[in-house]
């Protein structure tokens, strides 16, 4: 066997033998994970109370024809399924945004319906409290955006029908003609289910909430495994490296062999986890369609379909500890590089919460990468751009780890 062969196997059994102690502290950690994801996943997935937003009606709903129309959104119209429509005095309503027992509130003026029908404007007003960015939020914004249009453009070809009935002498009857423009847009909106094939796309690539933070959580997982494995990469001084470097083991040569070393053992423990995971889902109930009656030949294929990530994740570590030498400072690099990426990717809020400008930054951080490889795997989409990216990160931390080590190793001096 080389030198190099040797050093590579005793780098594996020097880190074999560091498991039980890597073991314990990522046991921990995954359990405080499991614990706030189960805490999650059961408020948000598979309830209604958890899907179905609430929105307060403030103003004046005494007119017959605004009850009428309220009457019918809450029992008729299909939105009944997804909004609750709440009559609240505006003090309440301002409390219960604040208290988060609402995502807003729409205001309607006294003279909302008489302007409608005299042709002028007096405005509904939707308040939602100030900064808040959430779910619920996007969504009713989205809804209010569109129902505004949708009353503009209505109230706007009704008038101009009026005014070209006038125009061309046809005023006779209009009022019923007016009366039946309404009742076919009425009519229109309240069977609009019935015009638009509905498809569920998810949260991203077509997955559901749940299966998205899985995901997310094994990404970050293995990128917290860093801060875990400190023990490997700790060392007092360069001595071991001058000296191998002094018996021919060049500095890019340590880095490697130490890299092959740590993806092992990480492969390892991602093995164990999986066996751990696979043992929970055909044990209990899971909610997430996604993973569902899977069993273990599927969880070990999308083991192997991780390799590519922990590769690169692997790399990331190895170019934070060369470039940090003391411990506690590297493992708080660690720390910070892990939440940050991960936030920044969408692991903790999806990444449409975030501006445009963030979210293309985020595509092409590693974790960014790494998180949308991840994703498109359970959805089976295209992965090509994903791998490439990721063998590229892989080669470019690993070159720079090599050139960290041998300025510290021969350029001392």
């Amino acid at each position: 066997m080389s030198i190099k062969g040797k050093y590579l196997s005793l780098q594996l059994k020097r880190n074999i033998k560091l498991c039980p102690s890597i073991l314990i502290v990522t046991v921990i950690t995954m359990c405080a994970l499991a614990i706030g994801v189960f805490l999650i996943l059961t408020n948000t997935i598979g309830t209604d109370e958890g899907q179905k937003m609430k929105v307060g009606i403030v103003g004046d709903v005494t007119d017959s024809s605004l009850g009428v129309g309220l009457t019918a959104v809450k029992n008729i119209d299909s939105s009944r399924f997804s909004i609750e429509l709440i009559e609240m005095e505006r003090d309440d309503a301002i409390e219960a945004i604040e208290t988060g027992e609402i995502h807003g509130f729409m205001d309607i003026p006294d003279d909302f319906i008489d302007g409608i029908l005299k042709g002028r404007n007096y405005p509904a007003t939707y308040v939602v409290k100030k900064g808040a960015m959430n779910f619920g939020s996007i969504i009713t914004g989205e809804i209010t955006g569109t129902v505004s249009d949708l009353v503009i453009k209505s109230q706007s070809s009704i008038y101009s029908m009026q005014n070209l009935a006038r125009d061309h002498g046809m005023k006779k009857g209009l009022g019923k003609k007016t009366e039946q423009l309404n009742m076919s847009y009425i009519n229109f909106v309240l069977n609009r289910g019935k015009i638009y094939d509905i498809e569920t796309v998810g949260v991203a690539d077509n997955l559901s909430l749940g299966a998205y933070y899985i995901c997310a959580i094994i990404l970050i997982m293995i990128m917290l495994w860093g801060i875990s494995c400190y023990s490997i990469f700790t060392k007092k001084d360069m001595s071991l490296s001058k000296l191998l470097a002094s018996r021919g083991i060049k500095p890019m040569h340590q880095v490697i062999c130490e890299y092959i070393s740590y993806f092992a053992i990480t492969m390892l423990m991602v093995i164990f986890f999986a066996i751990v995971c696979t043992v929970v889902i055909e044990n209990f109930e899971i909610a997430i369609a996604e993973i569902r009656g899977a069993d273990m030949w599927d969880v070990m294929a999308f083991v192997i379909k991780m390799i590519p990530v922990v590769l690169m994740i692997c790399a990331l570590h190895m170019i934070i500890y060369e470039a940090v030498p003391n411990a506690v400072g590297a493992v708080l690099l660690q720390f910070i590089v892990s939440i940050g990426l991960g936030y920044l990717s969408g692991c903790f809020y999806p990444n449409y919460f975030f501006p445009d400008s963030i979210q293309n930054m985020a595509a092409w951080l590693p974790s960014g990468v790494g998180f949308s490889y991840l994703r498109k795997c359970i959805s089976d989409a295209d992965i090509l751009r994903e791998l490439i990216s990721m063998f590229v990160y892989c080669i470019m931390f690993i070159f720079l780890a090599g050139v960290m080590r041998k300025y510290k190793t021969t350029g001392d001096n």
